[in-house]
């Protein structure tokens, strides 16, 4: 019996997997019905050929021939290489396209490749291996800015090992140059600039140990080892074992509980789990035996409070990430962040590894995440102090993308939410009367405190309330800056866009510190225990905000 696509039907009529549409909000422009997306279709595809029956590979090979005719496979084209995400949508009509897939399906062209061991024709095998010539290539065309994290690392993985396959000594010495540039930029960095990100920090630690079955030995090896032990590094030191959450702060995410198949990714990866539940691919059983020793009681207990504190990267003013591991709670906050919707610069957790809670930060315009709100914060233990404020030269929804016009901003919704999830759903909170009344709450173990210092959009023109909203899966308490009828906020005229608030957590016997505040000539000034934030609230670029930013920490 073929083994069923992973969230998904088989459509036997397109040779495809079918599913129902969803999308990040960018880069297609499809807003519903049933889709066939070409990176799952590969994905299945090499499931089937791992399979190993005939009748699996077989409809493996089907189903990757259908997904390579998709390719762009013209080396005049400005697509070349890529694919569209999904059949009913192509590459010229994509908004923009995604070069990221060149890697993404690339990955499952190296699986089929590698793992197909009776080829039905030569026709069959030589249309695979060119397909990921052409997939290779336009990686090295593109040649990714090394801070992209996940896709530096797998374009570097596809390349070695397409090069490799291909028997291709060109593009070997590239992507060998590509491994050295990107371990060097790292160590320099001494960091992964897409950090703690639950979602492409376990790519990362994929894509370093398939990387690793497949580079040369010594130099390469050595690097690629130590690439990979900074990866695992960071999901070790960010593991909250009491909950089995991934605590914050987190540069890139896209769900805030961990999602079934990433806990049992990071069981594999340690070594917890039955083999029957290795997926029935090469990238699979590589994942099994990755967690250096050393780092694997992370996983099991935490019988005391720590608190990790670090740089990320070089630049200035210095991007700190704080994260204290409670055994009834996580915190983590970021010193400076944008707030686009695959970033949680300001997220904590409590609760059971069965019933985890979370509370979460963001902004909204339109009910889509606001990219151009920027973050500042400082934190200690359970302490937090927040400031949000607008950046005029970045953009709605995404870093790339829909960029503000001369430094206005279209609103017909702008809302600050504290979005509580998972257990803490249930939570029954009163909806604060003013302003400056906090929002409290005790939950299983944890006593929480959420207090707004001051908020102002346009300061004489709107007049910030709260607002409870219920849905299925949260509750969220949203400080509502503006609604009902469109605005277009010009950011360079405004006096403030602002709001600033402090979050504290302690177990539910203790009490939580206070907080002051105050305003003077556009500024506003917070404090805290042993923690200070002082910053402008008028609109700027982000540049102009973080200079007129200053952080105290008065204990480290």
């Amino acid at each position: 019996m073929l083994p069923p696509p992973p969230g998904a039907q088989y459509d036997p009529v397109e040779c495809m997997v079918s599913r129902p549409f969803s999308s990040p909000g960018y880069h297609t422009t499809l807003t519903g019905g049933k889709v066939h997306p070409t990176r799952e279709s590969l994905r299945y595809a090499a499931e089937l050929v791992s399979h190993g029956t005939s009748a699996s590979v077989k409809l493996g090979l089907q189903i990757a021939e259908r997904v390579i005719s998709l390719q762009d496979q013209d080396p005049r084209s400005e697509t070349y290489g890529i694919w569209s995400w999904f059949l009913e949508e192509p590459l010229s009509e994509m908004a923009p396209p995604d070069w990221n897939w060149a890697d993404f399906c690339g990955v499952w062209l190296l699986s089929i490749a590698d793992e197909c061991t009776a080829w039905p024709s030569d026709d069959i095998r030589l249309r695979v291996d060119e397909s990921l010539r052409h997939a290779a290539y336009s990686i090295r065309r593109r040649d990714i800015n090394l801070d992209y994290t996940n896709i530096a690392i797998m374009g570097t993985y596809v390349t070695v090992a397409a090069a490799r396959h291909l028997n291709d000594d060109d593009l070997l010495d590239y992507a060998l140059n590509r491994l050295q540039r990107f371990y060097t930029f790292t160590e320099e960095q001494d960091a992964l600039i897409e950090f703690n990100s639950p979602t492409y920090t376990m790519i990362a630690i994929r894509e370093l140990a398939r990387l690793r079955s497949v580079t040369p030995a010594d130099e390469p090896q050595r690097m690629t080892k130590s690439l990979f032990r900074r990866a695992c590094h960071e999901l070790a030191m960010h593991y909250h074992a009491p909950t089995r959450q991934w605590a914050g702060p987190h540069s890139r995410c896209y769900q805030t509980l961990l999602p079934e198949n990433q806990s049992r990714d990071i069981d594999l990866l340690r070594g917890v789990g039955e083999e029957h539940d290795l997926p029935r691919t090469a990238s699979g059983r590589l994942v099994c035996d990755a967690m250096p020793d050393d780092m694997r009681h992370c996983f099991t207990s935490l019988d005391t409070p720590v608190q990790r504190q670090r740089r990320i990267g070089s630049a200035e003013p210095p991007l700190i990430s704080t994260t204290y591991l409670h055994p009834h709670f996580a915190l983590g906050s970021i010193s400076h962040s944008q707030m686009w919707n695959q970033q949680q610069p300001l997220v904590a957790y409590w609760g059971t590894p069965d019933a985890p809670a979370y509370l979460r930060v963001r902004v909204l315009v339109d009910h889509a995440d606001l990219q151009a709100s920027l973050l500042t914060s400082v934190q200690h233990e359970g302490d937090v102090l927040a400031c949000i404020r607008i950046a005029s030269d970045q953009a709605l929804r995404h870093i790339f993308f829909e960029q503000l016009k001369n430094h206005r901003l279209p609103a017909q919704d702008f809302r600050l939410r504290f979005e509580f999830g998972g257990s803490a759903r249930s939570l029954v909170i009163k909806t604060p009367e003013a302003i400056n009344t906090p929002i409290e709450f005790a939950h299983g173990r944890v006593h929480g405190r959420v207090q707004l210092a001051a908020a102002s959009l346009d300061a004489t023109k709107t007049r910030p309330h709260w607002a409870s909203i219920r849905d299925d899966g949260a509750i969220h308490h949203d400080l509502v800056l503006h609604t009902g009828s469109q605005r277009l906020f010009d950011l360079a005229q405004m006096e403030t866009a602002f709001a600033a608030f402090s979050l504290s957590l302690a177990e539910a016997s203790a009490e939580l510190p206070g907080m002051t505040f105050k305003t003077h000539d556009k500024t506003l000034e917070l404090a805290g225990p042993g923690i200070s934030l002082r910053c402008s609230v008028s609109p700027a670029t982000q540049s102009q905000l973080l200079k007129q930013t200053y952080w105290q920490r008065g204990i480290d």
